[in-house]
């Protein structure tokens, strides 16, 4: 049996990523797409967690991995992976 407690983690890499950054980074690396600001819903306001930002921190001390490229390297990977075998993801 595992000793790894059994909770979520976040592995985005080494340093905090406000999902903002996210996004600009993988259009930046992708070469195309678009962020539109929505107005949050008043309605909706209760369920808003306000800023998050993330990083592997808790990852690496609870399981002792460390990220071997950078997040971008990583998004740059997984946009060429993703356009080379396109075809297996879309029904054309």
């Amino acid at each position: 049996m595992s000793t790894t407690p059994q909770r979520p983690f976040y592995c985005l890499g080494a340093e905090p990523t406000r999902l903002n950054e996210l996004v600009a980074l993988l259009i930046e690396v992708a070469g195309q797409g678009r962020v539109t600001h929505v107005p949050w819903p008043a309605e909706k306001k209760s369920i808003d967690i306000g800023s998050f930002s993330t990083d592997s921190t808790k990852f690496q001390s609870t399981v002792g991995w460390t990220p071997r490229v950078s997040l971008k390297k990583g998004l740059q990977d997984t946009v060429a992976f993703y356009r080379r075998h396109l075809d297996q993801y879309l029904d054309t």
